[in-house]
């Protein structure tokens, strides 16, 4: 990946399905709004552009090929050009994401390298953990969900937990933090903030 691309810093806002991603973002949104900073990009896999549908009629190394073209889009038009820039990039899901949906789904990790090998690496997979009442709670709340939305939550928080070290391997540091109670998601919430304008520790 070209240097100039990486100059400023990808941040992947990982974690199992209800573990809080969407509302951290959309939390962080209103503050960094608040501050008037337009130095940092708030992003989320899959893009809008990206027919959910796709995950109820394709299955396997199809998805993964389909949601890494979605992703190859995405970092030309949005994350390749704000990292070029200098700024921070926090994406909610990212490639580790695609590490534990798609193995879910019967395709090697060979393959999902091959379909990833190009994109930028985060500066850091940030994994949001639930404790297990929580999140079946959370689970019980929600009305629908897709067919990649099955998988067990037990099996899923260990997954991301495995590929998280699996990337850690590859030079991607991770860091692992509660999100189970309000107090929990105010202290996550300070720390990125805090993360978009220093250092990711």
């Amino acid at each position: 990946m070209d240097g100039a691309m990486m100059r400023g810093r990808l941040i992947a806002l990982e974690g199992p399905k209800l573990a809080g991603k969407t509302t951290l973002v959309s939390d962080l949104s209103t503050r960094l709004a608040a501050a008037s900073r337009a130095d940092v990009v708030l992003t989320k896999e899959p893009t809008p552009a990206f027919d959910l549908t796709r995950e109820q009629r394709m299955h396997g190394v199809d998805l993964a090929a389909s949601i890494a073209e979605d992703r190859r889009r995405h970092v030309n038009d949005v994350i390749g050009p704000a990292l070029a820039d200098g700024r921070t990039v926090i994406c909610d899901r990212y490639i580790l994401s695609s590490y534990v949906f798609h193995t879910a789904d019967g395709v090697p990790e060979t393959v999902i390298e091959q379909l990833n090998g190009d994109f930028p690496r985060p500066a850091l997979n940030l994994v949001l953990r639930v404790s297990a009442r929580e999140l079946r709670r959370r689970h019980i709340q929600r009305a629908t969900t897709t067919r990649l939305q099955t998988v067990d939550a037990g099996a899923e928080a260990a997954a991301y937990t495995r590929y998280a070290e699996h990337m850690k391997r590859q030079g991607v540091p991770s860091r692992m933090v509660d999100n189970s109670t309000m107090t929990d998601h105010q202290n996550l919430l300070d720390w990125l903030y805090a993360r978009c304008f220093e250092g990711a520790q």
